[in-house]
């Protein structure tokens, strides 16, 4: 890697100023350490970005080619409720188009966990990573304001969790 690129992201970048560069520092940063990136809106966790390097259990989960999908990265988000409660997220997981999404549903102590995920190469530019979570957030979930304010919160993970 050109030692600029790692001197800038390194040192340059210590609080990101805007999206493309939270994407960009995560990129970077969970290349070599277990990093997680949290998109929050109000203190809810809408959208969780972890690196499938370190995660290997989704490969069975969603039963997907990890061949593909070995360093690449996993969008998702949780709904947790009671299962004879209506969720207007899972609700609008049931609405997600067919292939790019994948819907994981389990009952657990009396709860209906839903997670939908969408599972993107290791290859991708933080351009394109802040297009699909755009597409993802705008397929989920609907704001009442016209530009929300969504926090990026990133941080280490000890490597032995999966």
């Amino acid at each position: 890697m050109n030692i600029f690129k790692i001197f800038y992201h390194k040192y340059l970048i210590k609080k990101p100023r805007n999206p493309k560069e939270s994407f960009a520092k995560f990129l970077f940063e969970s290349r070599n350490n277990h990093k997680t990136l949290l998109l929050k809106y109000n203190g809810k966790i809408l959208i969780q970005i972890d690196s499938l390097r370190e995660h290997l259990f989704w490969f069975e989960k969603a039963k997907i080619n990890e061949a593909y999908y070995k360093n690449g990265y996993v969008l998702f988000a949780k709904a947790k409720t009671d299962i004879q409660d209506a969720n207007p997220l899972s609700e609008r997981f049931a609405n997600a188009p067919e292939g790019k999404f994948i819907i994981i549903e389990k009952i657990r102590n009396s709860k209906k966990h839903t997670e939908i995920a969408q599972f993107i190469a290791n290859d991708i530019k933080p351009f394109e990573l802040s297009l699909e979570v755009k597409e993802f957030i705008e397929t989920f979930y609907s704001f009442d304001e016209v530009n929300p304010k969504i926090t990026f919160e990133l941080f280490t993970l000890p490597s032995n969790i999966t």
